[in-house]
């Protein structure tokens, strides 16, 4: 006896709209999608955390030996381009 299980029907919505098996095993079923966003760009503001820095705007962190001016992130004296 095989342990392994058919895949499942796709449930993206042009397939339940052109295949009948598809749209009788979803219909009884809450279908959730996740659309991908545009990734946004942040500016960085970042702030001294325990154990590193982490940005303000979107929680971006680092660990290891930074130094931060002005909410930029420094190292060896050097902007980093971030």
């Amino acid at each position: 006896m095989s342990s392994n299980l058919p895949p499942l029907p796709p449930s993206d919505k042009e397939s339940l709209m052109r295949d009948k098996e598809a749209r009788e095993f979803w219909k009884n079923n809450q279908v959730i999608r996740e659309e991908e966003r545009p990734f946004k760009k942040c500016d960085h503001e970042f702030k001294v955390i325990s154990n590193g820095v982490q940005c303000v705007r979107c929680n971006f962190g680092l660990t290891g030996p930074l130094e931060i001016k002005n909410g930029k992130l420094y190292h060896n004296g050097k902007k980093l381009p971030l």
